[in-house]
This record gives structure tokens, C-alpha cells and sequence, in this order.
């Protein structure tokens, strides 16, 4: 884990909470730092010293379905998605939430406190729709994205298109769900699996958008 980083810090620093699901189908990643690099995907892949892999902070349960990560469903940066049949950047990795990558040298403008929720199915989301899962701005999240549950969309002051949400504000919209009876709490967290979230898809919809703060 590149030394220093958003994600190091994040991990290293943060109190660790004494329940398992932090999220619908989402639990706490391993507490034991070997068995935590062990299970991360991108980490051990070649790459040059500016770039800043992605880390799964908060990995899928068990029991829920991997993520494909195709061209058009792979959110992270270019030494981080397969330009060859025989790229070793794996064609599945585990669900979760993930950092975001980051090439430091680039000059874009990346966010290192960014996040992408890979879930591994998509919104069938209609242009002309009333209900269905949207953005902060507003606009519905496209069929090949699977990954832009919870993100900004169009920044009208500035930022660029794939610049993501910083993880505090997740945080700040799952405690929403909890305040708001969306999602339930039990003795090992907060309940539910990956299925609460296609509820995004309904009349629900707003329940599921990071509110914007521009």
C-alpha cells in the first residue's frame, strides 16, 4: 500500500467499529494488514511509482456475486484496466467499495479521498424515464455504468466528469438510509444485501443520491 495515501491513512487511522455489515451486502475489510493485501486485486499488479492503485476498503459479503470489469464498467485509471487479451488486470474482482486511482504525475484532476461502489449489476435505466437510479445532478445513471451509484455527475463549478465523490460523503448517505428506516440495524450491522440498492431503480430513487454541496 503506497506510503503516503488517502487510502493508508484512512485505514491505519480510522476506529474500527465492533459490527461486521457496514452497508447493505457490504462488511468491514479483514483487520489482519496480511490478510487484508492478500485480498486486494490491484495492489500486486506491475506499475509505475506515480500510480496509486485502488483499494477494496469495504469488501462484498461472501455470498454476493462478483464485478466484471469490462472496459465500460472499469471507473479507475489506465494502469488499472486490461488493453490486452493478456493484460493481468483480472477480468473479475470482488464487489465493495474501492478507492479511487490515481495517477499523481497526470495532471488531472483525480481525488485520492474519492471512492467507486462496484456493484455487479446495472440500473436498466431509460432515458425517458420517471423513476430510476440517478446521480447528484439529477441525470439517470446510463446502463453500462455500474458503478456511478452515489456520484456527483455534472459539476457546474468546476471538476472534471470523473473526478468521484469523496468517501465522507457516502458515509454521510448511508447514515441517511439508517435515519431515514431505509435500512435496518442488527447485531452485526447494518442488514440487508446487494438487492437493497436496486431499489435505486424505483420510485425510491432519491434515497439512493448524495444530495449535491455545490
Amino acid at each position: 500500500m503506497p506510503n503516503p495515501s488517502f487510502a493508508r491513512s484512512f485505514l491505519t487511522r480510522a476506529r474500527r467499529p465492533l459490527f461486521r455489515n457496514i452497508a447493505p451486502g457490504l462488511v468491514l475489510p479483514p483487520a489482519d494488514a496480511a490478510e487484508f493485501m492478500a485480498a486486494q486485486p490491484f495492489t500486486r499488479l506491475s506499475r509505475p511509482h506515480h500510480a496509486i492503485p485502488p483499494l477494496c476498503l469495504f469488501p462484498a459479503a461472501e455470498w454476493e456475486p462478483r464485478f466484471n470489469l469490462m472496459a465500460s464498467s472499469n471507473p479507475f485509471c489506465n494502469d488499472f484496466r486490461a488493453t490486452s487479451a493478456d493484460s493481468a488486470v483480472p477480468s473479475q474482482v470482488g464487489a465493495g467499495v474501492y478507492s479511487q486511482s490515481v495517477e499523481r504525475n497526470a495532471g488531472h484532476d483525480y481525488a485520492e479521498e474519492g471512492f467507486w461502489l462496484l456493484l455487479p449489476f446495472n440500473f436498466e435505466s431509460n432515458w425517458d424515464a420517471v423513476d430510476g437510479a440517478r446521480k447528484s445532478d439529477g441525470s439517470l445513471i446510463a446502463r453500462e455504468r455500474l458503478t456511478d451509484l452515489f456520484q456527483h455527475g455534472y459539476k457546474p463549478f468546476g471538476g472534471d466528469y470523473y473526478r468521484p465523490q469523496r468517501l465522507e460523503r457516502l458515509f454521510d448517505g448511508w447514515r441517511k438510509l439508517i435515519e431515514q428506516n431505509v435500512c435496518t440495524v442488527g447485531p452485526q450491522g447494518v442488514q440487508g444485501n446487494f438487492d437493497t440498492f436496486k431499489e435505486a431503480r424505483t420510485a425510491r430513487w432519491k434515497d439512493y443520491v448524495i444530495p449535491p454541496t455545490w
